[in-house]
């Protein structure tokens, strides 16, 4: 009998237990009831949205023809086994040629149009840097890169920055005409580019200059490959090779860059500096606090200067460190000023170097720069490819988040992936507003994957061609010349 009572209450306990353990588990499965509910409500709600969002039409994106038939000729001439450039000279080769020294006409608000009114300053100056561009033959993929700006961006003025020094492709009617080496140049280049590319020219849009090796540090006068870590430091560049008909909007460009489509500048004018974010394949840089960990050490090891007291610092360690966190946290990402397509303002970019100048490639003496106009270095043997990234984010200036970098200009990753690295909106149709506004198609194009999964990628205003691809990696050619892509960006097949 005493068994049977204790066995009995064993039993009770285990009977109380168990329906309190009932008990939380119905509350566990309605609290997921309500999650489902209103994640439910949540996503027609945004269904509902998407629904509305104006996606840009290929008449948005490309609203002019594209002369593929000639294109294709030059394209299929160049990369024939017997080059036969003479052919193409004969084409366009004339005793005429617009004097490329300086614009010849004024900028008008309508595209496409010049005026002789007063003087005006064109909506955005493009750079194109090729060393070697003069001596580059027709149907070479530099000229397609330039004819895809020539043809979105056609109210914009055009310099042509290169090297003379190597010049070694006069045409025979330059010695028949006994020009100068300048206007040799000014009339290979009117011959050899394309058609686009030839009118800007005609309409006194393009200059041409001539980069003074020297005085920018770069390597030799016919290698530019240090550029952007060298000339793009120096306050003389952003000052002199400049006129006052140019632009604020600064758009760098450099081999292997394409512009895919129309780009509308006032979108991008309220940011210092866009580029293509800084990729990593295999890593979030954004999911934790790599990104704002690696610039707050950049910070620290390449602009340290004690002989600054922090008193009279503008950008002293505590509010550099909130600069950076508050830029972090707004999911701005590195943008490295190597990048084949990037945008700078002008006035923005010199307040930089001026407040933390480059020791070695300022272009200011540094002993005698005030300190009350400076409020660190970036020291020499630091590698500077994130420098805009950093002194900007640190001074607090306007910066692109990484998608909307993404969606600017990417090198190895989609903007798919960027919102991966670097986060950004979670609905469909708030990346579709977003796409839109930079006028994108969110998703716009199918392109196969390495592993032959096809997915949806939405094509940026500008591709940046990887070297690699030019040496080999087949996969890397399918995906950017992928049907989808090609239609969203129709010089992309010109230059790989």
């Amino acid at each position: 009998m005493a068994f049977s009572y204790k066995n009995h209450k064993i039993k009770g306990r285990h009977q109380v237990k168990f329906n309190a353990y009932i008990k939380y588990v119905k509350y566990f499965l309605l609290f997921i009831l309500i999650v489902y509910v209103c994640m439910m409500a949540i996503s027609l709600e945004a269904h509902g949205h998407a629904a509305d969002v104006p996606l840009p039409t290929m008449q948005d994106l490309i609203p002019v023809t594209i002369n593929h038939f000639d294109y294709k000729y030059s394209y299929e001439l160049f990369h024939s086994p017997n080059n036969a450039e003479e052919a193409m000279q004969e084409q366009w080769e004339t005793s005429h040629f617009p004097l490329m020294n300086d614009y010849t006409g004024d900028f008008s608000p309508d595209a496409h149009i010049m005026t002789n009114s007063s003087p005006k300053k064109c909506p955005v100056t493009v750079v194109f840097v090729d060393a070697n561009f003069p001596n580059r033959k027709s149907g070479d993929p530099s000229f397609f890169e330039l004819e895809s700006i020539a043809t979105f961006l056609p109210n914009a003025c055009i310099i042509i920055q290169t090297s003379r020094c190597s010049f070694h492709n006069a045409l025979p009617v330059a010695e028949e005409m006994n020009l100068s080496l300048e206007h040799s140049i000014y009339l290979r280049m009117v011959t050899m580019v394309e058609e686009e590319t030839h009118e800007m020219m005609e309409r006194g849009q393009v200059r041409v200059t001539f980069l003074n090796h020297e005085k920018y540090n770069l390597d030799a006068c016919d290698d530019f490959s240090s550029f952007s870590s060298r000339a793009l430091l120096n306050v003389n560049y952003w000052r002199d090779e400049f006129h006052e008909k140019d632009s604020n909007s600064v758009i760098i460009v450099r081999k292997g860059a394409v512009l895919c489509h129309r780009l509308d500048v006032e979108k991008y004018i309220e940011y210092a500096f866009v580029a293509a974010p800084l990729t990593s394949r295999n890593e979030k840089i954004f999911g934790g606090s790599d990104y704002c960990n690696a610039l707050k050490t950049l910070w620290k090891t390449s602009v340290v200067n004690s002989s600054i007291p922090s008193s009279s610092s503008l950008l002293d360690e505590k509010n550099a460190m909130a600069n950076i966190l508050q830029s972090c946290l707004e999911g701005v990402g590195p943008m490295p000023i190597n990048e084949s397509f990037s945008m700078f303002h002008r006035e923005k970019v010199l307040e930089a170097i001026q407040t933390c100048p480059h020791e070695q490639y300022s272009g200011l003496e540094m002993n005698q720069l005030s300190q009350q106009n400076r409020s660190c270095v970036w020291h020499q043997g630091i590698d500077s490819s994130l420098y805009f990234s950093t002194i900007l984010a640190v001074m607090g200036a306007r910066l692109p988040t990484g998608v909307v970098a993404s969606l600017f200009s990417t090198n190895e990753i989609w903007p798919e992936q960027a919102l991966e690295m670097y986060g950004g909106p979670f609905f469909n149709y708030k990346r579709q507003l977003l796409a839109s506004k930079y006028n994108c198609i969110y998703k716009g194009a199918n392109v196969k994957t390495r592993t032959g999964r096809e997915v949806k990628r939405t094509v940026p205003i500008s591709l940046h061609v990887p070297l690699d691809t030019t040496n080999g990696d087949e996969f890397q050619k399918r995906e950017l010349l992928s049907h989808d892509v090609v239609e969203q960006c129709p010089f992309i097949k010109y230059v790989l």
